[in-house]
């Protein structure tokens, strides 16, 4: 939430840092669920067979934070289904959510 209140700050810096998360060549987890709907500004992490991880400001008309830490293998099929399957299910809570 903070990195969301600064990347919409006038504080120096905060355009600099949008672009970094928006742009990220890693893009396998929530922005593949998403990204074609929305800009999304995230930080992933693995720690070797231990977690896989995503953070992200999702910048629905109303913006939203997702953020999934798992103890899952990094990029098996099955994984990248589960961070997908997830962030679809968020997203379409948040929708109605906001629009009733």
């Amino acid at each position: 939430e903070d990195i969301y209140h600064f990347i919409e700050s006038d504080t120096p810096n905060a355009q600099k840092l949008y672009t970094y998360l928006t742009s990220t060549a890693y893009q396998k987890q929530i922005t593949a669920a998403l990204g074609d709907q929305y800009a999304i500004a995230h930080k992933y992490g693995e720690q070797g067979d231990q977690g896989y991880h995503d953070a992200a400001i999702v910048y629905a008309p109303k913006p939203y934070i997702l953020t999934i830490f798992t103890t899952l293998t990094p990029e098996t099929q099955e994984t990248l289904g589960y961070f997908h399957e997830i962030s679809r299910l968020v997203d379409r809570i948040h929708t109605q959510a906001t629009t009733s």
